[in-house]
């Protein structure tokens, strides 16, 4: 299982480097290429979405693709704290591909929400896509 997320919510900027994050195209169609030598299901857990849309955003879409694209069996995304519609992409090698984003229950308050949209702790930064290089994308706070 490979996780990846668009960013951290502007938490743990000393930790950064423990966590996987939508960086480039390449870079993670280069992480599905190990894992797919080494397994026989490989699986992705995205923190991803705008939070309360019933929809994925571009963003969502394009790195669905891309995983799917890249050896992806199965997609698990997390963020948005509502329920978006399941969806099957077919990938470039012919592969039907499940997508998901399923996360109903949030331990967040409204409080909590409009606290952090306050002082800046913003969630629509994926709204912004990587270069199709190698060149890596600053979207989110360091």
């Amino acid at each position: 299982m490979l996780n990846y997320t668009y960013g951290l919510n502007g938490g743990a900027p000393g930790k950064a480097w423990m966590v996987d994050r939508f960086v480039t195209f390449d870079a993670v169609k280069a992480d599905l290429a190990r894992a797919k030598e080494s397994s026989d299901f490989v699986i992705v857990f995205a923190h991803w979405g705008e939070e309360d849309t019933f929809r994925p955003n571009d963003y969502e879409k394009t790195w669905a693709q891309v995983l799917a694209d890249g050896g992806a069996d199965l997609i698990i995304g997390g963020h948005p704290h509502v329920v978006q519609p399941a969806r099957v992409l077919m990938a470039e090698d012919g592969r039907e591909v499940p997508v998901s984003t399923r996360r109903k229950l949030s331990h967040q308050t409204q409080a909590k929400k409009a606290h952090a949209r306050r002082h800046g702790e913003r969630h629509d930064l994926q709204r912004r896509l990587p270069a199709r290089t190698s060149s890596t994308m600053s979207c989110c706070r360091p």
